[in-house]
């Protein structure tokens, strides 16, 4: 028979293993969120927006659908807004587009060797693959950042 201690350490364990199917993305029980954690795969020409402002002290991972494999190209739409950000496109875990960081110079409190103003366009050419998902790592330093992103389907 078990003892009372083993019991309880494995009703832990499954409570935690629990915890993390019904909450992917939630290391602890307490609620912190695993910082290699991506977010649900959304559709393209679905705009994501930062979780509670858009700092965070690791990139964090926006998985979107392109609706087809490739090779293909999408146009990715951002807004960095001031604080300087950095929008990477990751295809079958190669990074093959990025926007750089972008901001305005006056609020580059980092002295971010900036690509450009906060908002713009870049088309991103998939190559050929098997995955109909590229994933967008949005970099930050700044607690008070705000940014967007929209990746538009492929035509």
């Amino acid at each position: 028979m078990p003892s009372r201690t083993m019991r309880a350490l494995c009703a832990t364990a499954l409570s935690a293993a629990a915890l993390a199917v019904a909450a992917p993305g939630l290391a602890q029980a307490d609620g912190t969120q695993d910082p290699a954690y991506s977010g649900p795969v959304t559709p393209c020409d679905v705009e994501n927006t930062p979780r509670s402002g858009g700092f965070a002290s690791e990139p964090q991972n926006f998985p979107k659908s392109i609706g087809r494999t490739g090779p293909t190209s999408f146009v990715l739409n951002f807004n960095a807004e001031d604080e300087p950000d950095k929008f990477d496109v990751i295809y079958q875990n190669k990074q093959i587009a990025t926007t750089g960081w972008r901001g305005s110079e006056s609020a580059n409190k980092f002295n971010r060797p900036l690509s450009g103003p906060g908002s713009g366009s870049i088309r991103v050419a998939v190559p050929r693959g098997s995955s109909s998902v590229v994933t967008v790592r949005v970099s930050t330093d700044s607690e008070s950042t705000v940014w967007h992103f929209t990746a538009q389907c492929p035509n």
